[in-house]
């Protein structure tokens, strides 16, 4: 196969500035030094290539030849060095490309893959970057894939070839990001659709975007709570959003749901969705920690204090957050299991075995990790949190793997949504956890 190297060498050069704050990891709380919003374009021979668009992601776009261009992701804000130890989340690139000839025309696109990705002490991170690629309109949230014959692999890149037609415009990019500026309408028409459904304006994000709930069912009722991971290179509203939806409309889901009031948090960070990040928002902060702190009332990021905040007004009998990416590698899709040593109410202890149970028959027993108290991590995500400080029955659902899709996400979502109605409307029945969950998977 031929390289790529001749086009565009990797990026990754201003990483060098970057401070690292977290040690093995994220297993310390701390803030990465924030990075340029770095965005890139490109005019020539009557092709338009732009980074600088909603959820927009590129370091570098040049051109190759006629006809021809290589795109380089922008590096995140988390550094190399700790990437490469995992967990990492993502590895994004998202552009705009249009043409702007009367005349339909085909378009070489090459995404450079980093040489760090390529191979090292910790294994091939490529794997982010060699996926199907998706296409949709600026002005539409569907989302479609590139044909497998027009999309291949090469050493150090992926190469595309794509067909335009005339004054043609169209949205490339590796993840099915769902546009912050596409919340706010889908969550109204959900809220229409149901007599007990309101949105809720939480707070706002550190740039000024609001950071949105939906609440479904009467105040004073126990909590159920459904929200998406704060990594934007996972885009989780997809599937909040089909759970959202399905209980407002589902006759089924609203019967069970008659009892409790539904909460559903679908981009608790706007602004690294707003700017295409995988890990941070465009200060280099990871919001999807830090919860630790904020339970103890500390010092902590700023959307996490805003998402922990709102959720201590009500604390949550159940807490669902949920995660998803499409990666051939990763193993197959299931829940963290946080030890239920941590439960100081027996009966929420037990409850959560339960729904553990559940989750776990609902996806695939390989799936299941455990995780362990005191995991100097796990402290500082939510689903931990929120047991230690209210006993919640917590989980973090890991929807990745080779089979995932966004179409897939959002059923695993509702059917996460009605096991999860089914097993606590049935707790203290010893096998209810597990025929629910089959009466959904099957």
């Amino acid at each position: 196969m031929k390289s790529c190297d001749e086009t565009l060498s990797p990026t990754g050069g201003w990483l060098a500035s970057v401070c690292v704050c977290l040690l093995c990891g994220f297993a310390t709380l701390g803030t990465m030094v924030p990075m340029p919003l770095r965005a890139a374009s490109l005019s020539v021979g009557g092709w338009s290539l732009s980074s600088e668009i909603e959820c927009g992601n590129a370091g570098r776009i040049l051109q190759v030849g006629e006809n021809h261009v290589a795109i380089a992701p922008r590096e995140d804000a988390i550094p190399v060095q700790v990437q490469v130890t995992g967990p990492i989340s993502s590895y994004v690139v998202c552009c705009e490309i249009a043409n702007e000839s009367s005349t339909a025309r085909r378009l070489t696109v090459d995404v450079i893959i980093p040489e760090w990705m390529l191979g090292g002490p910790k294994g091939r991170f490529d794997y982010y970057l060699r996926r199907p690629y998706l296409l949709r309109a600026p002005q539409s949230v569907a989302w479609t894939e590139v044909a497998a014959a027009d999309q291949a692999d090469r050493p150090d890149c992926v190469r595309l070839t794509l067909s335009f037609g005339p004054h043609e415009r169209k949205v490339l990019s590796t993840i099915p990001s769902f546009p912050f500026s596409a919340l706010q309408r889908e969550l109204e028409a959900i809220a229409r659709s149901s007599g007990d459904a309101r949105m809720r304006r939480i707070g706002i994000s550190e740039e000024g975007r609001e950071m949105w709930s939906l609440e479904l069912g009467a105040d004073g009722k126990p909590t159920l709570v459904f929200a998406a991971t704060a990594q934007p290179g996972e885009p989780s509203a997809w599937a909040i959003l089909a759970m959202a939806r399905a209980a407002a409309a589902d006759p089924e889901l609203v019967k069970l749901r008659a009892n409790y009031q539904l909460v559903f948090l679908p981009m608790p960070n706007p602004d690294g969705v707003a700017h295409g990040y995988a890990n941070t928002n465009p200060n280099g902060k990871m919001v999807f920690i830090g919860f630790e702190a904020a339970a103890k009332k500390g010092e902590t990021f700023h959307e996490t204090r805003v998402v922990w905040d709102y959720l201590a007004e009500n604390p949550p009998l159940a807490l669902v957050e949920f995660h998803f990416l499409s990666l051939p590698n990763h193993k197959v899709t299931g829940p963290y299991v946080i030890d239920p040593i941590l439960f100081t109410n027996p009966e929420r202890r037990a409850l959560s075995q339960n729904l553990a149970q559940a989750l776990t028959a609902l996806s695939d027993p390989r799936g299941v990790r455990r995780v362990a108290a005191g995991h100097a991590m796990w402290k500082q995500l939510l689903p931990y949190q929120a047991i230690v400080t209210w006993n919640t029955v917590a989980f973090l659902y890991q929807n990745t793997g080779p089979s995932t899709s966004l179409r897939q996400s959002e059923q695993r979502g509702i059917e996460i949504l009605k096991v999860t109605l089914q097993t606590i409307g049935h707790a203290g029945t010893d096998d209810a956890s597990a025929k629910a969950a089959r009466a959904v998977r099957d």
